[in-house]
Formats: C-alpha cells, sequence, structure tokens
C-alpha cells in the first residue's frame, strides 16, 4: 500500500472520544451488563495461575519428599481452584449472554431511527448514502458495541494475567521475560500491518457493496418480475449481478493474499519462540539452576505470556483501534443534524386555509451549483387551488419539496401569513401539509392502518373510510375485497395479502391524503398511473373533498388545469406564467398554449 494511497487514520484522541461514546451508549442502555462483563472476566483472568502454580508444586513434591498427603491436598486444592474459576467464569458468560442481546440490533435500530430524523436533504445525498453503507459495513464487521465491549474486557482479562505472569517470570528468569518481549514487539508489529491492511480493503467496499446489492434486491424483488420478464432483462441484470460479484470476491481475495503474508510470519516467530523457551530453560534445568517443577511453571508462565497475554492484549488493544475506524462511519452518521422540530406552535388561524407566499426564492441542491429555482416569487391564497405545470427539469417537485421543508430554501423565504415558515417548529408545520408524491409508499399494513395513519389522532368511522375511498375512485375495488378496510397489502405480513395495481395504490394514496385533517393538500402528479376518465372523475370527486383547503397539483395532463383556480408555470428554472387555464389557453405564444394544444393533438 503506497503512501499516497494510504488513508487518514484516526487520532488516539479520537479513538479515546469514540470509546467514550460507546461505553456510555453502553452504561446508558444497559449498566449491568457492561458491570458483569468485567467483573466476570476476574475468574478467567485467574484460571491460568491453576495450570502454573499447582503442577509447579506437585513435580517437585513428586520428585523431592514425595508425602501423599500434601500430594493429595495439591491435587484437591487445584481440583476445586479450576472448578470454581471455571464454574464463575460460566455463570458470568452466561449473565453476559442474556444481556448482550439488548445490543445486538441497538446499532441498526438507532441507524433506521436516524434515517427518519435527520434532515431530508441527506436522504437524497450520495455522500450520507455512501457513509450509510460505510456504517453498515462497520457494524458488521467490528461486531457493534459487542465488539468493543468484548474487546475491552479481552484488554481488562489479558492486564490482569500478565501482571500475575510478569510477576513470576520477573523473579526466576528476567532473561526470558526480555527474549518474551521481543517476540511481543513483532507481534506487535504484524498486527499493526494487518490492521492497515484491513482497514485500506475496508474503505474499498462501501461502493461495491451498494452496487451488489441494488442488483441482488432488483433480482429478489417480485415487482420487477414482469419487466425482466419482458423486457428479456435476465441476462443482463444477472450479468450486472456476476460482474458486481466478482468485483466483490477480487477484492476479498487480494485482501487475504495480502494478510496472509503477515499470518505466515506471525507463525514463523512462534515457532522460534517455542524453539528458545524449551531450549533456555532445559539448559537450566540441566544446570539445575531450576527445579522441574520451576521448568513446568516458567515454560506454562513464557508461553501463557507471550501467546495468550501480551499477544491478547496488544492484539485485542489494535484490534479495539481498528473497530472503533470502523465505527466512526457511524458515529458521524449518527452525529448528522436532525430536522430541527424546535419553534413556535402554528396560530390557530394557519390551521385553516393559510396564506403562503414565495418571496424571492432560489434554490439549489447540496453539492451542486447550478440553480433549480431561481427568484421564485408566488402567493397562494387561502382556499385557493393551483395546478403547477412545465417542463421534466423545471423545477415543480423542487417547489413541493420546498413547501414541505423537505429542504431549506437557499435564497429568499416563504412565509405563511406573512410569518416564515422556518419560525415554526418542524412537527406542528406540516400539520398543515397531507401530501402524495409521485414515489409515495404504501405500507404492508392493512387498508383501514394506512388510512387511519394519516388520520393521525382524529378518530375516523368505517363510514368515513369507505367514503374516502370511494371519493379516490377506490370503492367500487374494495367492495370486492372479502375483508374490506381489514384487507392486507402486500405479502410481507399477510398471506392472503392484496398487491394493488398502479392506479389502485395511487387512489389508495391519495384517499391516505384526504383522511388527514390538513387544510393543504398537495398532489405531485397524482393520477400519473390513471387513465384520463378515471383521472377526471377523481379530480371532480377532489374538488368537493378539498373544499375550504388550499391544494396544489403537479400534473403533466393539462386537461386536471381546468379544475383549479390558477395555473403556474414552470420553465427555465423559474414561473414563466401565471393565471387561470381560459386565460393561459388564450394567450399568443404562451408556453401554455402550446403544451395545451400539443396534449389536444393527442386525442384527437
Amino acid at each position: 500500500m503506497s503512501k499516497k494511497n494510504k488513508e487518514k487514520r484516526l487520532s488516539l484522541r479520537e479513538r479515546a472520544g469514540l470509546l467514550q461514546y460507546f461505553l456510555k451508549t453502553a452504561w446508558r442502555e444497559e449498566k449491568q451488563v457492561v458491570l458483569w462483563l468485567f467483573l466476570g472476566r476476574i475468574p478467567r483472568a485467574a484460571v491460568p495461575f491453576v495450570s502454573m502454580v499447582f503442577p509447579k508444586l506437585i513435580i517437585d513434591e513428586l520428585l523431592e519428599a514425595r508425602r501423599v498427603s500434601v500430594l493429595a491436598l495439591w491435587v484437591l486444592l487445584m481440583i476445586l481452584a479450576e472448578l470454581l474459576l471455571r464454574f464463575m467464569n460460566r455463570y458470568a458468560e452466561m449473565r453476559i449472554d442474556m444481556g448482550m442481546e439488548c445490543f445486538s440490533n441497538y446499532m441498526q435500530r438507532s441507524m433506521s431511527a436516524k434515517t427518519m430524523k435527520i434532515e431530508f436533504a441527506k436522504t437524497e445525498n450520495p455522500k450520507a448514502m455512501d457513509l450509510y453503507q460505510k456504517a453498515v459495513n462497520g457494524m458488521n464487521e467490528s461486531g457493534g458495541i459487542n465488539g468493543v465491549l468484548q474487546n475491552l474486557a479481552q484488554i481488562w482479562s489479558a492486564l490482569l494475567t500478565t501482571v500475575g505472569v510478569v510477576s513470576i517470570i520477573s523473579v526466576l528468569s528476567p532473561i526470558l521475560l526480555a527474549a518474551s518481549m521481543l517476540v511481543v514487539v513483532v507481534s506487535m508489529l504484524l498486527t499493526a500491518k494487518e490492521v492497515n491492511v484491513s482497514l485500506h480493503y475496508f474503505n474499498l467496499f462501501p461502493k461495491l457493496y451498494r452496487v451488489l446489492d441494488y442488483v441482488l434486491q432488483q433480482l429478489s424483488d417480485f415487482a420487477y418480475g414482469k419487466d425482466i420478464r419482458l423486457y428479456g432483462g435476465m441476462e443482463m441484470v444477472r450479468e450486472m449481478g456476476g460482474k458486481s460479484v466478482e468485483d466483490v470476491n477480487s477484492l476479498m481475495l487480494k485482501r487475504a493474499n495480502h494478510m496472509q503474508i503477515y499470518n505466515f510470519i506471525s507463525s514463523v516467530v512462534n515457532a522460534l519462540d517455542h524453539a528458545f523457551i524449551y531450549g533456555y530453560l532445559g539448559v537450566l534445568a540441566i544446570m539445575k539452576r531450576i527445579t522441574i517443577g520451576d521448568f513446568t511453571m516458567l515454560m506454562n508462565a513464557a508461553e501463557t505470556f507471550a501467546q495468550d497475554c501480551m499477544s491478547q492484549l496488544i492484539a485485542s488493544l489494535q484490534i479495539l483501534g481498528k473497530d472503533l475506524e470502523l465505527l466512526e462511519a457511524y458515529h458521524r452518521f449518527m452525529g448528522y443534524e436532525e430536522e430541527p422540530q424546535e419553534g413556535e406552535a402554528l396560530p390557530k388561524e394557519a390551521l385553516a386555509a393559510p396564506l403562503f407566499e414565495f418571496r424571492d426564492v432560489s434554490f439549489r441542491y447540496p453539492d451542486t451549483e447550478q440553480d433549480i429555482l431561481r427568484h421564485v416569487n408566488l402567493t397562494v391564497m387561502p382556499g385557493e387551488h393551483i395546478c403547477v405545470v412545465g417542463e421534466n427539469g423545471a423545477g415543480k417537485s423542487t417547489f413541493i419539496k420546498l413547501l414541505c421543508r423537505l429542504y431549506p430554501v437557499t435564497e429568499g423565504d416563504i412565509l405563511l401569513n406573512g410569518t416564515s415558515i422556518y419560525t415554526y417548529g418542524m412537527s406542528e408545520y406540516r400539520r398543515l401539509l397531507s401530501v402524495v408524491f409521485q414515489d409515495f409508499k404504501l405500507f404492508s399494513f392493512s387498508i383501514r392502518d394506512n388510512l387511519l395513519l394519516a388520520a393521525g389522532t382524529e378518530e375516523l368511522a368505517d363510514a368515513g373510510l369507505y367514503e374516502v375511498c370511494g371519493m379516490a375512485g377506490f370503492g367500487e375495488r374494495l367492495a370486492q375485497l372479502p375483508k374490506g378496510l381489514d384487507t392486507g397489502l402486500y405479502k410481507n405480513f399477510y398471506e392472503d395479502g392484496v398487491e394493488p395495481s398502479g392506479g389502485e395504490a395511487q387512489k389508495l394514496a391519495i384517499a391516505r391524503a384526504l383522511c388527514k385533517p390538513a387544510p393543504v393538500v398537495v398532489l405531485d402528479e397524482p393520477t400519473a398511473a390513471l387513465d384520463p376518465l378515471a383521472e377526471a372523475e377523481i379530480y371532480e370527486h377532489f374538488q368537493r373533498m378539498s373544499q375550504g383547503r388550499t391544494a396544489v397539483f403537479i400534473s403533466h395532463r393539462l386537461s386536471s388545469c381546468q379544475f383549479c383556480d390558477r395555473v403556474v408555470v414552470f420553465a427555465e428554472h423559474g414561473i414563466a406564467e401565471s393565471g387561470s387555464h381560459k386565460e393561459l389557453v388564450e394567450k399568443p405564444g404562451g408556453i401554455y398554449a402550446a403544451m395545451f394544444r400539443a396534449q389536444a393533438e393527442n386525442y384527437r
């Protein structure tokens, strides 16, 4: 790995900050688990000393005094000590395993909740999407909070054992301690190299996995079945999937080959270490500088020190450092600003049909330089129904996103009854709006639950829900369903769930919007999947249902504009024309008039 391509690593201070963050989170979520994790490691740390001290005592007694009573005592104490320590360790592990379940899905749940709270702009930002994928990969590779806690517990256990082992070796054979330390230093350097390699490849995986996940999702999603079959897309998707799998596997193979070098060197170092320990202690025993019991104890102590204590301690420290690097993306994602909820409460008059004013509004998407909207000025009167039209890319949907406060304006302001909409709390402000987007989503719940989701705290009787569905053009279909409003949508939770067609789904989405007691209704291409007759019927009903409400429509079918009080034409990143359908259709050389004539030709 060249210095040019070397990734920026976290400083010790940054890692310490991350460690503190995860420890605070663990302590807040489950204090007892953290306590058991560290207290439970004390018996485990003591277990190796049973295998070091008692065999020495037994062997020395066998080779010297050979007192049966003493031998029996040492054997009994060894068995009791081993049993007691292992029982305490197993009990602690049982309590830890039970408690650690609470952390198993904590990070995924917290990320999902965060996704629903962060600024909407982040959900459409490729950098944020990559960070989310990197956070997911980091959780999977590190084990999340579980991994951090387990590593800390390993470090604590290794420290306890190390103190005891060093005390034994330093008293009986300082040279052996120095040699073992040398092996530890080499192991530490090798582990550091492995960690660097692991992090290098980790940073290359997110984009590959994002492509692979997308392809696999399309192959497994029944919703794409018709298009794949009718357009012969299987081969193309399979080819893309195959290439994605090859790219991931190729990177994994490179990582494995890279890591294998350090694994081989580590094996050689360990073999040489074993040879030195046996040779050196053997010479001391032959020279009668140590007893056979000392030989056994020192050999076990040296191996425990080099292979278990220090290697485990340093490896755990370096793995903890690596895991914190992997989890840094999670920490950054969780640090994203959330949509501001603070603000003033809406005045009572705003809960009726309010007055909106776009005052010299310009907007460009984050990390871009081109304005989507420039100096837009528009007033929407209380109870007015306006239709927004224009070519693709003219800024119609962006206009709706700004009205819904999904994005803040870049310049200018949007006023509600003369006050900036940013004055009010987010949840308060969105009480005003009932919206159907182009890419609306229905939930895999019952029809009733989907509708009541929008109703909020307002109680809606079945009669009201049936009426709303009828107004949205879904009444006839609903009457055919044996379970009526209790019919489940899709088959995620319901074996007999209904798969609504595109048009049926749009009708349900419109019905859901009408269930929300909001004074402003926004429909972004609400009837794109419907035929012109069904569209006309829905608009006719909708006019009655939305009496007294402010309504904003985006539509490509200009016939729908005849139902509205005013038509607003977007072109070249701003408002080009505004007026009634009759005024604009008769305007010489007008954009709307040309669009209307072009569509009318298609129906002749």
